[in-house]
């Protein structure tokens, strides 16, 4: 049985662009279209794609928390919720390779980003 880490929760800052670019890139770089490009090229793109889709997310859900996962004070992933009246949708939930399989995300979508957890390592 592993240790239990301690996850929570804070606002992305202009500081976690480059975790936001990595995390973007350790989970798509092996998908169809990416996988065959010379490393160069594909971090270039995945890159430019993660910058467009922050933009993109902020333009369509201007009310969003937009939060960073973080396990044992190391970022680990993104929340992107937005509450309205009427639903919550998730905007993005991405976690490191790593860190996948611990059950963050299952506990991200049963509790929401009010409170901290808990998950096994």
């Amino acid at each position: 049985m592993g240790k239990l880490a301690e996850i929570s929760l804070r606002p992305e800052s202009a500081e976690d662009a480059p975790f936001i670019d990595e995390l973007v890139i350790a989970v798509r770089e092996m998908e169809r279209g990416f996988r065959d490009l010379p490393v160069d090229e594909r971090t270039r793109l995945l890159v430019e794609q993660s910058r467009l889709q922050q933009a993109d997310y902020r333009r369509k859900f201007p009310q969003a928390h937009f939060l960073v996962i973080v396990v044992s004070g190391k970022l680990v992933g993104r929340f992107y919720v937005n509450h309205t009246t009427n639903h919550t949708r998730v905007v993005e939930l991405s976690v490191l390779p790593d860190y996948q399989g611990h059950g963050i995300g299952h506990q991200l979508s049963r509790k929401g980003p009010e409170r901290d957890f808990q998950c096994e390592f």
